[in-house]
């Protein structure tokens, strides 16, 4: 009963209308938390996962300046984009030479939300930590970058 009131809470709870609910299927432990070994890497992915992070889609939604979700833009790229997950990881060209290094083709040429959430959830431990990486250092950037 516990499973059945886990999932249908995760599934029913509106802040959970990102990320998390697609990527959290099962009541279990995560593949990527056994296998990343760098606790830093662990946290940035978790945090991507979890939407426990400053894009623009998480911090434009509390507080006195709270901006319409239309409006959440990222002020990094030109591509007058909503800054959520996908965009972070997928889209944005503020990071693309990251994305190259990290990222296998695949995931960003002809990108979709569907090939996003299987690389984020992946069971490839080399896959995982690369994405792990490429978060990790993604967040570095965004938050040293000066606008």
């Amino acid at each position: 009963m516990y499973f059945t009131k886990w999932f249908s809470d995760v599934n029913s709870y509106s802040v959970l209308d990102s990320l998390y609910k697609h990527v959290k299927q099962h009541f279990e432990i995560e593949f990527y938390i056994c296998n990343i070994v760098s606790r830093r890497v662990r946290v940035s992915l978790t945090k991507l996962r979890v939407s426990s992070h400053m894009l623009r889609i998480e911090s434009g939604r509390y507080g006195r300046d709270r901006i319409e979700k239309a409006e959440h833009k990222c002020i990094y790229c030109t591509s007058d984009g909503i800054e959520d997950e996908f965009h972070f990881v997928i889209k944005c060209s503020f990071y693309n030479d990251l994305r190259l290094r990290f990222i296998d083709k695949y995931c960003y040429t002809k990108s979709s939300v569907l090939k996003f959430i299987d690389l984020v959830s992946s069971k490839n431990k080399r896959q995982i930590n690369n994405i792990g990486k490429f978060i990790n250092l993604r967040f570095q950037r965004r938050k040293s970058a000066t606008l």
